[in-house]
């Protein structure tokens, strides 16, 4: 494909600095405090009447999830779906997280002082800087090696996943299966039913729909995500991992305001798995394209987040297979990760040498990896909505970091459920997928030392897995 001279459309301004949107302090009230409101009075809460005496512009602090919005009746759902899947399954106490607005008006360091001061609090057990909005984490510097014209992420193992090998047996290209794309937005237009579709020729069989949440910025990236997983193939095209879903849509991870919120839209990831997680089925892939910020380190995966963390957990524990990103932070993230909310943690590799790329982060946690630069794939231009294509190097910049190496994960992950629905007749639990992504016996191995997990050949797993009586051993979702 020859390289489009023309230049991507313009993307929302970089809010992780922390200039623009607001800064909040989430708090856990300890189990012996059990607020009933939704938004508290100053004598409500012990102890308020201190910490106003170093911050008196503060407002109490307000239900992170109120109790009568979409958020909130989707945990609920969640909660009852994962105790009948589970009886021996604890919800987080969700209705106990609550959020504090940090006045603009104060100095850089006050949120850093505001939760050392709630932590005083007898009646608080967790207070943290809730993370910035940071954008998705693709990265979009040129490559520095040669230019890979193809999609050969798609090819047999070790440079890709085979998925071209996966494609030639039943349920191989995803069929039966579902799958949500969380992040800031999509190449959308209006849709004669005034919702929102994904408007790109390769992109339209299912159609695409915005589920909930705003189609908010960096288009281009939740474009390029859905044709990794999904593209069909087109004669001047590119073809997705599993181009035969039966069920495909898009969440918002920014919402309108609701009573109480200091500004429109609110970043609320948490919100938008919960939502996503609710209108899946068992056994689908939800794809969660954001990075957020944790223990002074950023780029780092969103679940490092404590509600964020419960949010995930919740989802795996009802049958989502969550596929996240490790983030492009550079660092190791085992000590902000500690314990296992389920998902699939993905990190990213150069493609074909199999060495963790510069940014992608690291450690035992991550689970998988994939191609993290020179993925061919859709696109969204503001000149060029229907049929505009990545690069691998040039004016058309590629897809790349943990998000494309995300995207690939899903689709393997897709591809696993169509192959295992069609040997066995049913999806697998979000710990099976996982197990038979990540074992190396399945895999290809990164580089030494890399600490990104290994890239599923799913040649590999249809052989050694699927067509045998190993796939018995792991559970129906």
């Amino acid at each position: 494909m020859a390289a489009d001279p023309r230049a991507p459309g313009p993307q929302p301004p970089d809010t992780s600095g922390g200039g623009e949107y607001p800064r909040r302090v989430i708090i856990r009230f300890r189990p012996s405090f059990q607020p009933k409101k939704d938004r508290l009075e100053p004598r409500d809460l012990p102890g308020w009447d201190e910490v106003l005496r170093q911050f008196p512009s503060l407002t109490p602090p307000r239900r992170l999830v109120p109790s009568q919005t979409d958020g909130a009746k989707a945990i609920e759902k969640l909660v009852s779906r994962a105790k009948q899947r589970d009886p021996n399954y604890k919800p987080a106490p969700f209705e106990q997280y609550y959020v504090v607005d940090v006045p603009r008006e104060l100095a850089e360091d006050a949120p850093v002082a505001l939760v050392e001061a709630l932590s005083h609090l007898t009646v608080v057990e967790q207070a943290y800087v809730e993370s910035r909005p940071f954008p998705p984490p693709s990265t979009m510097t040129a490559p520095a090696v040669s230019c890979i014209w193809n999609q050969l992420h798609l090819k047999p193992a070790p440079v890709g996943i085979d998925a071209e090998y996966a494609w030639t047996q039943a349920g191989g290209e995803g069929q039966l299966q579902g799958f949500v794309d969380i992040e800031w937005g999509w190449g959308m237009t209006s849709a004669a039913a005034g919702g929102q579709v994904v408007s790109h020729a390769a992109l339209q069989s299912p159609q695409i729909l915005l589920l909930a949440g705003r189609n908010e910025g960096f288009e281009g990236h939740g474009t390029r995500a859905l044709g990794v997983v999904a593209a069909d193939l087109l004669t001047n095209g590119v073809r997705g991992i599993t181009p035969s879903l039966a069920r495909i849509a898009c969440v918002g991870q920014w919402r309108p305001a609701e009573p109480g919120d200091t500004v429109d839209p609110v970043n609320d990831i948490g919100r938008a798995i919960s939502v996503a997680a609710d209108s899946m089925q068992p056994g689908d892939v939800l794809l969660l394209e954001a990075q957020g910020e944790s223990g002074g380190l950023v780029n780092v995966a969103i679940e490092s987040e404590s509600y964020i963390w419960n949010v995930i957990k919740l989802a795996t524990s009802a049958g989502i297979v969550v596929i996240e990103p490790a983030g492009n932070g550079n660092v190791n993230i085992d000590p902000l990760l500690t314990a296992d909310s389920g998902a699939i943690i993905v990190g990213a590799a150069e493609p074909g040498s199999c060495v963790k790329t510069n940014q992608s982060c690291y450690g035992t946690r991550v689970h998988c990896y994939a191609w993290g630069n020179q993925v061919v794939t859709t696109d969204y231009h503001l000149f060029n909505r229907v049929d505009a294509y990545t690069q691998p190097c040039g004016p058309m910049a590629p897809f790349a970091g943990t998000s494309s190496a995300a995207a690939i994960i899903a689709g393997a992950a897709l591809a696993v459920q169509g192959l295992a629905q069609a040997a066995r007749g049913c999806r697998l639990e979000p710990a099976a997928v996982r197990a038979i992504l990540s074992d190396p016996a399945n895999a290809t191995a990164a580089a030494a030392g890399a600490q990104i997990g290994v890239m599923p050949d799913l040649k590999k797993i249809l052989t050694q897995v699927i067509n045998t009586a190993a796939l018995n051993a792991f559970s129906c979702a």
